[in-house]
């Protein structure tokens, strides 16, 4: 949860500075007041925490170059800035806001406050850009201090994991431990002893007690990822803990008590399986007291530049390599592809974007795959438009593209494990290979 009072970091040289000072402190904000570049970067260095950055400096004209070297000092503050031109053209960045000094006093209080919020709710890579993001946002926070099971469903690489997290740090459990398990990741026959731990002597190796995920959780949130590939006997177990909050360790006779809350998520749909016999039916009704559906990113487009600048940011803190925000024709190169892997997938292309320190190579390889807009001009090939082309062609041209969408999909499912993608796709792990590169499709 964020820090209360919000701390404000002020740079400005004009003349109304102490009125701007006197307004955040009386709306209840921690103000450190800075007249340069330098002096930013001194608090900062100072250990100065901020939560803002408000920029008061210079005209208009000043502002886009002044913002860089902002950016360039503290990349992950969110910014406000004041200005006295009304017609003043702000760059492309995230959470950055405009007031104008004439409507100081009715505007600045607002703009800090919608500007804090929107950086709390990428705080961990939960952007909200979009209507769909708005109403899972709006679903968190009606249940986020409840201690109800949440079910978040979604598509691969859409994003639950972040949403499950968002759902622990708005809760009252944030300052208690959030620990996830991989349901997927694990041997059904190591799963329930990961789950719920074993005691000494439980079976051949065990050589001392091990809690499970379930106390390391207590008191906090413990996220389980992928539950539809529970086995039936741990949905068993999984049902008693929910029911009443016990349970008791492999090869172990004393009962554990826990207080986790559970959130899981699933991209297969549960309910097919409890008709296939796959997943138990009370314990879907345990789980599902409160679904979140996380839409795909092809359904939240508008989203697609402020997610590519939280992992731009993110990568190039991490690695300490810079490539500077995207420009509107690479955003529009990523509004055209269709996304199979979903967030999952911008994010690794932001990621080998700062790694290599190349925006134009991997925008490259993603033009060579299929994508969306692709498949529509997919005539362009032929020649000028009205031109017709054979029509064998034609016929060439959309079953590569259609198994292009395939293997893509196949890949991603997999997690670009080409093996298994190939005995996905019923075909041999050569012919994979071979169809990867006549339909431009570069290994992740």
């Amino acid at each position: 949860m964020s820090r209360q009072p919000k701390r404000v970091l002020v740079l400005d040289s004009h003349a109304g500075r102490g009125r701007v000072r006197a307004g955040l402190v009386g709306s209840g904000f921690d103000v450190v007041m800075a007249s340069s570049l330098d002096e930013v970067s001194e608090i900062l260095r100072g250990r100065y925490e901020a939560d803002l950055l408000v920029l008061g400096q210079g005209d208009g004209a000043a502002l886009p170059e002044t913002i860089a070297v902002a950016r360039t000092v503290c990349p992950t503050l969110p910014i406000v800035v004041l200005t006295d031109d009304a017609s003043v053209q702000l760059p492309e960045q995230s959470a950055v806001e405009l007031v104008q000094r004439e409507r100081l006093d009715q505007d600045l209080d607002g703009a800090v406050m919608a500007v804090l919020n929107e950086a709390d709710e990428q705080d961990g890579g939960f952007v909200v850009g979009s209507d769909p993001m708005r109403t899972v946002r709006n679903l968190i926070r009606r249940v986020a201090d409840t201690d109800v099971p949440v079910l978040i469903t979604g598509d691969s690489g859409a994003g639950k994991e972040v949403v499950a997290r968002a759902l622990h740090r708005d809760s009252g459990r944030a300052a208690m431990p959030f620990v996830k398990v991989n349901c997927a990741a694990l041997p059904h026959q190591l799963l329930e002893s990961e789950l719920f731990g074993y005691d000494r002597g439980a079976f051949t190796g065990a050589e001392r007690d091990k809690p499970g995920k379930f106390e390391l959780a207590n008191g906090g949130t413990i996220f389980l990822d992928e539950i539809g590939e529970v086995p039936e006997g741990t949905q068993a177990k999984l049902l008693q803990v929910l029911q009443d909050g016990c349970y008791y360790r492999l090869g172990g006779n004393g009962e554990v008590r826990v207080d986790a809350r559970v959130v899981a998520s699933t991209n297969v749909d549960l309910e097919a399986a409890i008709a296939n016999g796959g997943f138990r039916k009370d314990l879907f009704y345990r789980l599902n007291v409160v679904r979140v559906q996380v839409p795909s990113l092809c359904d939240r487009l508008d989203e697609i530049p402020l997610l590519v600048e939280s992992f731009r940011v993110r990568y190039e803190n991490e690695y300490g390599r810079r490539i500077g925000p995207l420009d509107g024709e690479a955003l529009e190169v990523l509004a055209r592809h269709d996304w199979p892997g979903n967030v999952r997938e911008l994010e690794n292309l932001v990621r080998r974007m700062v790694v290599l320190q190349d925006i134009d190579g991997p925008l490259v390889e993603l033009k060579g795959s299929t994508n969306v807009a692709g498949r529509h001009d997919a005539l362009d090939v032929f020649g000028p438009a009205g031109e017709i082309p054979p029509l064998k062609d034609v016929s060439r041209l959309a079953a590569m593209e259609a198994e292009g969408v395939v293997i893509r999909r196949a890949l991603e499912k997999t997690e670009w494990n080409r093996r298994r993608a190939a005995e996905l796709l019923q075909i041999s792990y050569k012919a994979l290979l071979y169809k990867m590169r006549d339909c431009g499709i570069k290994a992740a």
